[in-house]
């Protein structure tokens, strides 16, 4: 009796061979490459065997719907090269500390688009010598690399590398955030005489060649550049940004050097996160807590927060694994106009002002509240939290109010002990054209159009604005009449050309309703009938002729166009005044055309601490300018920052 076999194949994973049968799948709990130097076909657990395999395995996970690496011995993290050579986007995890503790290629490859968290592990011992290798990650960084500590990392690289060199890697576009570097020891070889003129000088950096992406709460401690390149504690900058980073230094500087005194107060490690008391931290430290005293910064959670606290007042700061305390300021106050300044008796560096300013001089009511804006701006020398804050009152006639919508003026005041500031505004009544009806024309006017005694020879009509009644008026031909605006105006509106004595007048047509006196006809003597608002010479009469209640006689094609009556308009700010924003930040008009409104952003708020944003455009009273330049001192004397983002619309830098 015959018996059918399933076929089987070979395989072997990590250098393990057994059968498996035809159509049998891979484990779970992996991600599979081939074993070739030239293949690196990735294969996914519950792959089906159809033929004989040679592969390597790394532990995986899904997480949201995409593989991610579990990095849990040297030799995963040693087969990574040929998971991301396939999948460059493929996210890794460190599970452990790795101390590699030799010479490899340790390299992803040319570009990682990924995200390797190391999770608050470490990674030591490594050593790269290969010629034109950039960093341990990658050459090019467009991912994240996150939450990871290299420690004793040796990299002796044998020529200089286009581009740059740095531990992660030699160009970042991407993101390298909450990193520690300690005891890197980065090393090129001397450029040879022989060799061509031409020859790049790399750009060397503890953490990167160069920065075009983001770099932000790292440092590095006890590490050294030598070699012929250009040297960097952190990276060159190519237009990337660097924020809340720091490195061992001699004495402290703007560009981030600590003393190792900072490093050992709790000082760095309290600005490596953010600057803030409390909260979720991702650095520790212990400094006055029982046990072993930290140096440096760790990441590891049982270590202790590190807070700040103050004595005397606000003078002395430091740093405590204890309850913080903020800086109290025994404060003074003086106010000039709509300026409140509180100075500290302690130390006239510790310094704040409130500016108070209206919305505007002058507002057309709208039915909305309109309320006055406080800025603060801190001195450099101002200690603790920047959390001053006054109240606006308000008052109309001297009385409070809470009315910020009706008509008439406020005062709004800031007071701090006996200095008040203050400034006003007034709300106004929107000003409405009154409408004007132009009458209807026709070949026959209506008889409300005409008095009744019109067209009797001998009589004149007489305007009703007329103080004095006339028999007769005489036109006075050298009056303009083509500028006069609508009734109601100081000039009278335009008219039609009243024909010369002896001329022939208009037929006038009688219509049904009206007097049923005789129509006049061209070539009679009839005076002609006045247009209101022609200048008029009256004629004495013996018998004065009253005003009938009449409506000025229509002139077809001659109807004045309304002109516009303006309503009350926001004064804008003239051109080179300046303006600040809800931060303080300082800004001059360099254009207010209707079509046209620009600043120029001019200085930045003292307030400001780590970084700054110039906007693409700033709302000033419900007014929007472009912000489309920078002044040449905008950050001039301001050593705390360290990022600026600068707005699409900044066309220069004066």
């Amino acid at each position: 009796m015959l018996t059918r076999k399933v076929k089987s194949y070979e395989v072997k994973i990590d250098g393990v061979t057994k059968e498996m049968e035809y159509g049998s799948t891979l484990p779970e709990g992996y991600l599979y490459c081939a074993d070739s130097q030239y293949r690196y076909d990735v294969y996914k657990p519950g792959y089906k065997v159809t033929e004989p395999m040679s592969l390597n395995s790394v532990p995986a996970e899904k997480e949201n719907g995409k593989w991610c690496i579990l990095v849990k011995s040297v030799s995963d993290f040693e087969k990574l090269k040929k998971f991301t050579a396939n999948d460059p986007a493929i996210n890794i995890k460190l599970k452990c500390d790795l101390n590699i503790d030799g010479d490899i290629r340790a390299s992803f490859g040319d570009d990682f688009y990924g995200t390797l968290d190391g999770q608050r592990h470490t990674l030591s011992g490594v050593k790269l010598n290969q010629v034109w290798t950039q960093g341990v990650i990658a050459k090019r960084l467009l991912g994240t690399v996150k939450n990871l500590y290299f420690k004793d990392i040796e990299l002796g690289y044998e020529g200089n590398v286009e581009g740059g060199a740095g531990v992660i890697c030699g160009k970042n576009y991407g993101t390298i955030e909450n990193c520690g570097f300690e005891n890197i020891s980065l090393v090129t070889a001397k450029q040879d005489e022989d060799q061509d003129n031409d020859v790049f000088y790399a750009d060397k950096g503890i953490i990167a060649g160069w920065n075009r992406g983001n770099i932000r709460s790292c440092f590095t401690y006890g590490s050294t550049i030598t070699g012929d390149g250009n040297r960097n504690e952190f990276a060159k900058d190519m237009g990337g940004t660097i924020e809340d980073c720091y490195y061992l230094s001699d004495a402290e500087n703007e560009s981030g050097g600590r003393t190792s005194e900072q490093f050992a107060s709790g000082e760095v490690c309290w600005a490596l996160n953010g600057g803030r008391d409390g909260g979720t931290d991702f650095w520790y430290q212990n400094i006055d807590t029982e046990g072993e005293k930290d140096l440096i910064p760790v990441m590891d959670p049982s270590h202790g927060t590190v807070q700040r606290r103050y004595e005397g007042g606000c003078i002395k700061e430091y740093y405590t694994n204890n309850e913080p305390s903020k800086a109290v300021h025994d404060l003074e106050y003086q106010a000039e106009g709509n300026v409140l300044t509180a100075t500290c008796k302690n130390s006239e560096a510790h310094k704040v002002s409130a500016t108070i300013t209206a919305p505007s001089d002058v507002i057309e009511y709208d039915g909305e509240e309109h309320k006055a804006n406080v800025n603060y701006t801190y001195s450099d020398g101002w200690t603790g939290d920047e959390d001053t804050s006054y109240d606006i009152v308000y008052t109309r006639d001297g009385k409070v109010t809470t009315d910020l919508v009706s008509e008439g003026k406020i005062t709004a005041t800031i007071t701090a002990g006996d200095a008040v500031a203050s400034t006003e505004y007034t709300i106004k009544k929107k000003v409405t054209p009154s409408p004007v009806v132009s009458p209807e024309v026709s070949d026959a006017p209506h008889s409300s159009s005409m008095p009744e005694n019109s067209g009797k020879p001998g009589q004149t009509e007489v305007p009703e604005s007329s103080d004095t009644p006339s028999e007769t008026a005489t036109p006075n031909p050298s009056q303009d009449v083509s500028s006069s605006p609508l009734p109601g105006e100081t000039q009278t509106p335009e008219t039609s050309q009243i024909p010369e004595a002896g001329e022939p007048s208009p037929a006038v047509s009688q219509t049904p309703g009206t007097s049923g006196e005789p129509t006049p006809t061209p070539g009679t003597s009839e005076a002609p009938i006045p247009t209101p608002g022609t200048s008029q010479t009256p004629v004495p009469s013996e018998t004065p002729v009253p005003s009938p209640d009449a409506t000025p006689v229509p002139v077809p094609g001659n109807t004045p166009a309304p002109s516009p009556t303006g309503s009350a308009s926001q004064k804008l700010p003239k051109v080179g005044s300046k303006i600040k924003d809800k931060n303080g930040n300082v800004y001059k008009i360099t254009a207010n055309a209707k079509n046209k409104k620009t600043v120029t952003f001019l200085i930045v708020s003292a307030k400001t601490k780590k970084s700054v944003t110039i906007p693409e455009k700033l709302s000033y009273n419900g007014i929007k300018y472009k912000v489309t330049g920078i002044a040449s001192k905008a950050f001039y004397g301001n050593k705390k920052i360290t990022k600026i983002t600068i707005g699409k619309n900044v066309t220069a830098i004066s």
